[in-house]
């Protein structure tokens, strides 16, 4: 086939064509996304029980649930989590097991349970909502009435919607509308009224009834009885009661009517310090966006250009999610094109500049080729911020087999320039590329198996790569030996001039090849030749460094962490007060955690004289009575003097102790799991807890461990009423006390009105003055069912508790848990779990029956490290088969892949110049690193193996090989770590990103050339040493045997 494309250069350019207008059209169709949405995983039993207590919740339906899936296969895990209002049961599936089949499993289960309490809904048994991502975030924020903001939210989410790459808009910070008829108890007794007096009279007068219709021949009449009420005045009109004078009790008289917005939960919204409402605009499974946040922001600057915003209303677009993955593929332009240049410039040097051109036309090709790969019929990739970094790493990489066939090519046409010539450059070399390629394919393509939530991630990352270098193959076989065929006119046999000129002459180009000659000739084959002939002690010093290398990691000197901190421009601050902290208390919280951001940037701001604001973005949402995210925006040009890392560690010194807070963590990078996340399961509940104290107070001593949970009492006070003996002989039932506490403090909903979007409440209760406090609940009066109005505190008695406000069960375990957040640039949430795995045989001596699970990172590391284990095993077994098959030797294959431990050596220098920590982005740089150093090792043992036959002595094959694979050895190291030099030099947070995978592939590569060109000959003649060793020592046996019969026999 390469003789027939090598023959038609016509086929060859329509085959480079075609790829690159299919994979142009590819790119082109390909969703674009800020990270790959994963599968569902888990399905979630739910049911609502609003009972009152987690307790019941828990015996009466959880364990029921738990006890009917219990012993069904495909189940990894079954958390649940049972409150007030109910039970809801997660099951996580195991890695392989069929979701589907899981969920009918379950349902099926489920649906057969008997027994559920009365009151208790069916069960909604579903696959898990995965939380999609956002792609932009809109406020619309200022001093006006929320009801004129959530108006303009509204009519926004419309606009936006009817764009056709927009499909799902969230809104956030809105209150649900409500009217409140509250009425005093002074109010009810002075008039003889109930609550349930004033909700009937409401729901008898503000209705909405069809009462049929006439329907005669020629038409249909409707009849209607309706008095419907949609404002505040519309119910101060009714009439509560008709007094036995003719005069009218109305509702306005005995109530005061609000028409506002719940108070249950609590809920409000800050930007910028004002009253807000926000707008998420949400990734769904097809949504581009580039193309969302495009079309958003067409329509904000609609909005502005048609003066659709009032005035003292303000509106902003932050937290834009496209800008990373455009920076992505900027920095994958812009790197493309900067190592491109410089890879043909360097190939200008030492071949010629039309070899240097077509070599480097061949990435494009292999860029458009993954593109195609990607596509629905085949992978069903996104371009997103994972699949760009297999770009971005495979850019270092893919000219190799070109530049190796370009070279072998150009040496054979200098001797002479036919086309018998080029056919024969690129078989001499099409066997050791081939197979080299095929390892670097191995490599990548094992990734796609590690499992874990990272694995699910990067096996876009490894497939992509593996895509681009099945295309490097096609393209540098098929496609560049016909660009390279001789020109026209070119003569038959090389001229002297022409041989001269190669060597001689007085271009630049001309000058270095000549150079290079002289540096093989005078400085490399000589030193070669002396680290032949001390062939032991030169083993021994490579040795050394790769020990020195290893010890990097050992010695902390490259530190250790499995997924670096890389910002992404937000701090994300979650708070989470106590159960039974006051709604007051979590207001401030919020108003502290943000009051303490603005002085964090005033500060840091003044210390490196910055003249524009260093927060650009700040909204606080209290999401509810206990709990609500902080966010902060930094702008990217300030990142370079203050970055999120500086900021969040300033920020957390600034924040002081706050009173009621449970937990309060800050989040700013990447990682989607908890740094540190333990689980702690018990018989009881009780014993869970006291084990959590102790494990705190130990991690509390760990130096770089931070936003640990308080240890705080997880149970919130409640007080149970019981009828007393007077409130039994006046019929009062414990039903009837819920029943009217109800009504009075959290209100009683009367009915529902549609009032144009919204859909309204009308709720009667008593006023909220009067819904406060212990005293104000023993100034209540109940009404007897005889109609005597008597004081609560004579007819119930209270019993005080605790209990908890939601139980957790994993494995029908009582569970509690432990979160935090680790500093790495002081320790690693590895680091931390060892030490506390260290610490639990002290913890268990006195709390035996807690067990301790480690989740978040460390779980996942745990994960990802087993079954790259596991990979690396099979990789090098796959590669020893390749290369032996081929080779047709055990031995070789050996010394080829020992230049691996070496070039890993190399890599971690490498982290070491660039202070980077070694993670698994750096082993992603390091599978690509393992075929690089086999290609280059089997280039020379290739070579090697020809010449041999022919030659009476190895070590003249040795280095005639060395000699002739110099060239091309170096040009392929060089260019690879050449043309990831912009990438390293990034400052960006997404060189951040992709520093680590490029520190290791050019600091391995270049590390690893040299061992190549040293390790391989030298081990070639440790490994005739020892074959002639065994040789003599088989002769002296053989000798020892022949004398030994010689002696019987005489």
């Amino acid at each position: 086939m390469i003789a027939w494309f090598l023959r038609n250069p016509v086929a060859a350019n329509l085959l480079m064509i075609s790829i690159l207008v299919l994979g142009i059209r590819s790119a082109l169709e390909l969703q674009r996304e800020s990270f790959p949405q994963l599968p569902p995983s888990e399905v979630t039993v739910s049911v609502f029980y609003d009972s009152g207590s987690a307790r019941q919740a828990e015996e009466n339906i959880t364990r029921k649930i738990e006890q009917a899936i219990r012993n069904l296969s495909g189940i990894k895990e079954v958390t649940s989590s049972s409150s007030r209002t109910g039970s809801t049961v997660t099951i996580r599936k195991d890695y392989d097991a069929d979701l589907d089949k899981l969920l009918h499993e379950i349902k099926a289960r489920v649906d057969a349970i008997v027994g559920m309490p009365k009151g208790a809904e069916r069960p909604v048994v579903e696959v898990a909502a995965e939380v999609k991502p956002t792609a932009l975030r809109i406020n619309l924020y200022g001093e006006v009435p929320q009801g004129l903001l959530q108006s303009l939210a509204f009519s926004l989410r419309e606009d936006l919607l009817g764009k056709p790459g927009i499909t799902l808009v969230e809104l956030q910070g809105y209150k649900v509308p409500e009217i409140t008829i509250e009425v005093d108890e002074v109010g009810l007794q002075t008039h003889g009224l109930s609550l349930r007096d004033v909700s009937d009279a409401v729901a008898r007068e503000s209705l909405v009834e069809v009462g049929g219709a006439l329907r005669g021949e020629d038409t249909i009449v409707q009849l209607t009885a309706d008095a419907p009420r949609y404002r505040k005045e519309d119910f101060a009109d009714i009439t509560v009661r008709k007094n036995p004078g003719g005069s009218e009790l109305k509702l306005g008289d005995v109530a005061t009517i609000t028409d506002g917005f719940s108070s249950f939960p609590r809920t409000w919204l800050r930007y910028q310090g004002k009253r807000s409402v926000g707008l998420r605009i949400v990734v769904d499974e097809h949504g581009d966006i580039t193309r969302m946040t495009r079309e958003a922001h067409e329509v904000l600057d609609d909005w502005r250009a048609q003066g659709k915003l009032p005035e003292g209303v303000g509106i902003a677009a932050w937290d834009d999610k496209s800008k990373f993955i455009e920076s992505r593929l900027g920095a994958l332009l812009f790197n493309g094109a900067a190592g491109i240049i410089l890879v043909i410039l360097l190939l200008s040097l030492v071949l010629e500049a039309r070899v240097a051109f077509w070599v480097s036309v061949g990435l494009p090709v292999c860029f458009a080729g993954a593109l195609i790969a990607m596509g629905d019929g085949i992978l069903g990739f996104s371009i997103n911020q994972i699949s760009t970094l297999g770009f971005i790493v495979a850019m270092g990489i893919l000219v190799d087999d070109a530049i190796v066939v370009g070279e072998s090519i150009h040496t054979r046409q200098i001797l002479s320039p036919t086309p018998e010539a080029t056919l024969e450059g690129v078989r001499r070399v099409a066997m050791p590329t081939l197979i080299g390629g095929l390892t670097t394919v191995v490599a990548f393509s094992s990734l796609a198996f590690v499992f874990g939530y990272f694995g699910e991630f990067f096996g876009q990352f490894s497939l992509v790569v593996a895509a681009c270098l099945v295309f490097s193959m096609i393209e540098s076989k098929l496609i560049l030996p016909a660009h390279l065929l001789p020109r026209r006119g070119t003569a038959a046999s090389p001229s002297p001039r022409r041989t001269h000129r190669q060597t001689q002459g007085g271009t630049i180009a001309q000058r270095f090849q000549a150079r290079f000659e002289t540096f093989k000739t005078k400085l490399f084959l000589p030193g070669l030749q002396r680290a032949i002939d001390y062939r032991y002690a030169t083993l021994l010093l490579l040795l050394a460094i790769w020990l020195l290398g290893l010890g990097l990691l050992t010695r902390s000197e490259v530190r250790q962490v499995f997924f670096p901190d890389i910002s992404y421009g937000v701090v994300y601050v979650e708070v989470t007060m106590q159960p039974d902290a006051g709604f007051g208390a979590t207001e401030n919280a919020l108003d502290h955690v943000e009051q303490s951001a603005y002085k964090t940037a005033e500060d840091l701001q003044r210390e490196h004289g910055l003249a524009e604001p260093l927060l650009t973005s700040v909204r606080t949402w209290m999401r509810n009575d206990l709990e609500g995210p902080v966010l902060f925006e930094l702008p990217s040009g300030s990142q370079q003097a203050v970055n999120i890392f500086d900021f969040s560690r300033r920020f957390r010194k600034t924040i002081d102790r706050i009173e009621g807070i449970k937990s309060l963590r800050i989040h700013n990078s990447y990682a989607g799991l908890p740094q540190l996340d333990i689980q702690l399961l018990a018989p009881s509940f009780e014993q869970a807890q006291a084990g959590r104290r102790v494990l705190l107070e130990k991690l509390r001593q760990i130096p770089g461990v931070h936003d640990l949970s308080r240890d705080v009492d997880d149970t919130i006070r409640q007080i149970r009423l019981e009828p007393t003996p007077l409130g039994r002989a006046l019929d009062l039932t414990t039903q009837d006390l819920a029943r009217q506490l109800q009504q009075a403090f959290f209100g009683f909903e009367t009915q529902r009105i549609q009032r144009g979007r919204d859909e309204v409440k009308v709720r009667v209760r008593y006023p909220e003055d009067a819904r406060r406090s212990l005293d104000d609940l023993w100034a209540m009066r109940v009404r007897t069912p005889d109609g005597q109005v008597v004081a609560l505190e004579t007819v119930a008695r209270a019993v005080n508790e605790r209990v908890v406000g939601e139980r957790t069960r994993i494995d029908g375990r009582s569970a509690i848990s432990i979160e935090g957040q680790v500093d790495k640039t002081i320790t690693s949430p590895e680091a931390v779990v060892t030490e506390i795995a260290q610490y639990l045989p002290e913890f268990h001596r006195t709390h035996p029956d807690v067990r301790v699970d480690f989740g978040g990172e460390a779980e996942e590391q745990k994960l990802v490290m087993q079954s790259l284990r596991d990979i690396l095993i099979f990789v090098l077994i796959v590669i020893y088969a390749l290369l032996a098959i081929v080779l047709k030797r055990y031995g070789a294959p050996l010394i080829i892949m020992a230049v691996i431990p070496f070039a890993v050596a190399g890599a971690l220098f490498g982290h070491l110049l660039h202070g980077l920590p070694f993670s698994i982005l750096s082993l992603f740089g390091v599978m690509a690193l393992i075929g690089v150093v086999i290609n280059d090792s089997l280039l020379l043992m290739v070579r090697y193996l020809e010449l041999r036959p022919g030659l009476s002595s190895i070590r003249d094959a040795v280095l005639n090989a060395a000699a002739e694979r110099v060239r091309a050895i170096l040009l392929t190291s060089v260019t690879t770590y050449v043309g990831l030099i912009p990438l390293m030099a990034n400052p960006s947070i997404q060189g951040a990103f992709l520093k680590p995978a490029a520190a290791s592939l050019a600091y391995g590569v270049l590390f690893g050339t040299v061992i190549t060109l040293v390790l391989v000959p030298i081990l070639i003649m440790i490994a005739d040493d020892v074959k002639n060793l065994m040789g003599r020592l088989s002769l002296i046996d053989h000798a020892k045997s022949k004398a030994k019969l010689q002696h019987v026999s005489d």
